[in-house]
C-alpha cells in the first residue's frame, strides 16, 4: 500500500494496526474511568456529608396570634392563641384548643407577646401572664410567669418573654394564661406567641422551683 507520487517511487504507508490502536484505546479508558470512579466517590461523599449535616439542623418553627379582644378578669384565662402565621414546621397550631401543638422534640426557644387594656376607674393592679407547657395527658410540665405592674389609669400595658423549654415527648402543648386589666388585644400588631427549635437535644430541662440558700450573706 502506498501513495504513488507524480515522479519517483512510491512512498509506503504502514498497515493499519487495529489491534495496536484498542489496546491504546482501552488503556485510556481504563484511565478515564478511574478518575471517573474517583470523582464519583467524591462526589457521593459529598452529597452524603451534605444530608447528615441537613438532618443536623434543629429545623422547626410555629407562630400564633389572638384573632380577637378577649375579656379580662381577677381570673385566668387561657388566651384565644389560634390563628397560625407563617408557615410551621416540627409544631403546629391547635385552633380548637387555643394552643401550640410541638409534633418533634428538642429545645425550643418561646416567644410571647401580650398587651391589655386597664381600666381609667381603677386603682392599679398586676397583670399576669403565665406561659404553661403541657404534657401529652394535660399535666403542667413547664410554665413562668411574668408580672406587669399598671397605675389604673386606662393606659396599655405590654407583656413580652423569651424563654427556652425543654420538649422531651411529641404531643406535648403551650399555652398561655392571663388575669387582671380589662381586656387582652388581638391581632398582629398586639398578639403573638412563636416557637423556634434552636437544638435537637433534650437534656437539662431545669427546674421550676428551687430551695432558699442556707443563711443570708454576710454584709
Amino acid at each position: 500500500m502506498g501513495i504513488k507520487p507524480i515522479t519517483g517511487t512510491q512512498t509506503p504507508i504502514p498497515a493499519d494496526n487495529v489491534q495496536n490502536r484498542w489496546g491504546d484505546w482501552q488503556a485510556d479508558l481504563e484511565v478515564t474511568g478511574e478518575h471517573v470512579g474517583t470523582a464519583l466517590e467524591e462526589t457521593y461523599s459529598l452529597a452524603n456529608s451534605a444530608n447528615e449535616s441537613v438532618a443536623l439542623i434543629p429545623l422547626g418553627y410555629c407562630a400564633a396570634w389572638m384573632d380577637k379582644n378577649t375579656y379580662m378578669s381577677t381570673t385566668s384565662r387561657k388566651l384565644p392563641f389560634n390563628q397560625q402565621l407563617g408557615v410551621s414546621n416540627g409544631a403546629e397550631v391547635d385552633s380548637a384548643n387555643s394552643c401550640i401543638k410541638f409534633n418533634v422534640t428538642g429545645t425550643w426557644t418561646v416567644s410571647t407577646l401580650n398587651n391589655f387594656t386597664t381600666s381609667p376607674l381603677g386603682d392599679g393592679g398586676t397583670i399576669v401572664v403565665t406561659v404553661i407547657v403541657r404534657n401529652t395527658d394535660g399535666s403542667i410540665n413547664s410554665q413562668w410567669v411574668i408580672n406587669e405592674l399598671h397605675s389604673g389609669n386606662g393606659a396599655n400595658v405590654g407583656s413580652s418573654c423569651t424563654k427556652p423549654v425543654v420538649i422531651s415527648q411529641p404531643g406535648m402543648t403551650l399555652e398561655v394564661q392571663a388575669k387582671g386589666g380589662t381586656s387582652a388585644l388581638g391581632g398582629t400588631i398586639y398578639s403573638s406567641l412563636s416557637v423556634v427549635r434552636s437544638s435537637l437535644r433534650t437534656d437539662n430541662p431545669g427546674s421550676g422551683t428551687v430551695p432558699d440558700e442556707d443563711s443570708p450573706p454576710t454584709p
